[in-house]
């Protein structure tokens, strides 16, 4: 979705860029970047996971897998909240764009 909305700048006259297209672009990106880290923590949950059956660090490994746990929330929460607010930058764009194009058509209409 960031390759789409950065690659849209283009087709735009330059003095319809907005805004509103390079802050979805950053978003988007800043959200593939916070999916990124997701699965990194999948996998220290996971490599944490062989931990917990042996005794010795066995609450290294618990405290480990909850401090992991509470990140992968937080991290997915914000993730989430970034692609909605970029889709929604998106999608606003992109109806001004489609309805200047149909007043522009119905302009023309004889």
């Amino acid at each position: 979705m960031a390759q789409l909305a950065f690659r849209f700048i283009p087709q735009i006259r330059k003095d319809e860029v907005n805004e509103r297209l390079l802050y979805a672009g950053e978003k988007f990106s800043l959200c593939a970047l916070l999916v990124l880290q997701l699965a990194l923590i999948a996998f220290c949950k996971d490599a944490l996971s062989s931990y917990v059956k042996s005794g010795a660090l066995r609450w290294w490994s618990i405290s480990g897998n909850l401090i992991l746990g509470v990140l992968w929330s937080l991290i997915s929460a914000s993730a989430v909240w970034s692609w909605y607010r970029a889709y929604c930058a998106f999608h606003d764009q992109l109806w001004l764009n489609w309805k200047e194009r149909i007043r522009r058509i119905n302009e023309e209409k004889p």
